[in-house]
């Protein structure tokens, strides 16, 4: 079981192997099999576990000298695999594949990963969410979780493309509230705080962390830096604060304490850079 775990993202991609029909019929050779052209096997097989591993096998075809079309039929394997998959194992591959991918298009794929974790979609790999928004399903296998599993990869395949596309969104979660909880006021400090947090509220938080780890993909831009200032002015969590902290302190080549003032009055009188011709 230790040597499955090491092997799959997360619980969920552990359990949707162990039950997929290749693991059932060869336990043990399945870890192993090669699975021969990704491409081949995304467009011929519905096996979950077959799919998942050709995910991850997936390089980018333009990377490779191959024509167009064959990025073009990549991008739609991983969109419909990222957004709709009903396995949450291949939506954990296709997301880590779109974070490879040096193609811009896949940042509003992984946007939309994101935001339909929370949905389960079709296993048939035909089946492509209409305008990349699904109707949630009350009946969803996706544990909590595991949906902020996907919300995690998701974000992180976001700042390793460091797109300015991607940006205003990766500000919008790290600014995200997490709402106060009854007798707040009460706790001694900021460490009980944490400890008291709901596990809707856990989730919010890992969410907002990663997304301030992922601005740190932006070097001296304002936008970047005004979240993580606002972030270090007015988040109660102490966690966040420093890790505000320490990624204004790898994006600016600043060297202010972890208070807001000085980061507030440097940021007043830093130049604003000419917008590019077009």
């Amino acid at each position: 079981m230790l040597l499955v775990g090491s092997l799959l993202p997360g619980c969920a991609g552990t359990w949707d192997f162990l039950t997929s029909e290749r693991f059932k019929s060869r336990p043990v050779g399945s870890l192993f099999d090669s699975n021969g052209d990704p491409l081949t096997i995304l467009e011929t097989s519905n096996d979950g576990h077959q799919r998942a591993l050709a995910l991850r096998d997936l390089r980018e075809p333009k990377r490779k000298g191959k024509p167009e079309a064959e990025q073009e039929k990549a991008l739609a394997y991983l969109r419909t695999s990222a957004v709709n998959d009903s396995r949450a194992m291949c939506r954990l591959e296709a997301i880590e594949a779109l974070g490879r991918f040096e193609d811009p298009r896949a940042v509003p794929i992984l946007i939309d990963a994101y935001k339909n974790a929370g949905y389960e979609g079709s296993s048939d790999p035909n089946v492509k969410p209409a305008g990349g928004v699904l109707a949630p399903n009350a009946a969803s296998t996706f544990t909590p979780d595991t949906v902020t599993d996907i919300q995690v990869r998701a974000i992180r395949a976001l700042g390793k493309h460091r797109k300015p596309e991607a940006l205003p969104f990766l500000c919008e979660i790290a600014s995200m509230r997490i709402e106060s909880l009854p007798g707040e006021k009460s706790l001694i400090n900021q460490t009980d705080y944490r400890l008291e947090l709901t596990p809707s509220e856990g989730d919010r938080h890992r969410l907002k962390a990663e997304a301030i780890r992922a601005l740190a993909g932006y070097e001296k831009n304002r936008q970047a830096i005004q979240t993580l200032i606002d972030a270090l002015a007015n988040d109660r969590d102490v966690a966040i604060r420093g890790l505000a902290h320490t990624t204004l302190l790898k994006i600016t080549d600043q060297d202010f304490p972890p208070e807001a003032k000085p980061w507030q009055e440097w940021f007043a009188k830093m130049p604003v850079a000419p917008e590019k011709k077009k």
